[in-house]
């Protein structure tokens, strides 16, 4: 579902994200007041189809740098143990990736389940 604005709650969920949108080195903003942030070009997170995409690559992204670091250590001889999945993930995926659930989850329920 697309919204034409947020509601509070949604507000407050875009307001975290943008804290993940730092200015570019030209200090240009990477993120809008109205919902539209710059990741890889701009992404309008009031739209259902941007988010989604978002969500999409950041859960691709987690997932195979998972996958490419544990085939580096099994072909090193190494075994596949707990260890492997705490490798080298960057916060920022994954906590990005939460978020933009929780923005996606609010707009769809209308608000209504807090």
């Amino acid at each position: 579902m697309d919204c034409e604005k947020f509601s509070p709650n949604a507000r407050e969920i875009f307001n975290e994200i943008t804290k993940y949108y730092p200015p570019n080195p030209w200090n240009q903003p990477q993120w809008t007041e109205d919902g539209k942030v710059f990741d890889n070009g701009w992404h309008d997170l009031r739209k259902e189809f941007d988010r989604t995409w978002l969500i999409t690559w950041y859960e691709r992204l987690i997932g195979s740098t998972i996958v490419t670091l544990a085939g580096d250590r099994k072909n090193k001889g190494g075994k596949l143990t707990r260890d492997v999945f705490s490798l080298k993930l960057s916060k920022r995926w994954i906590e990005l990736a939460v978020l933009l659930k929780e923005l996606d989850f609010q707009i769809e329920t209308l608000d209504l389940v807090e």
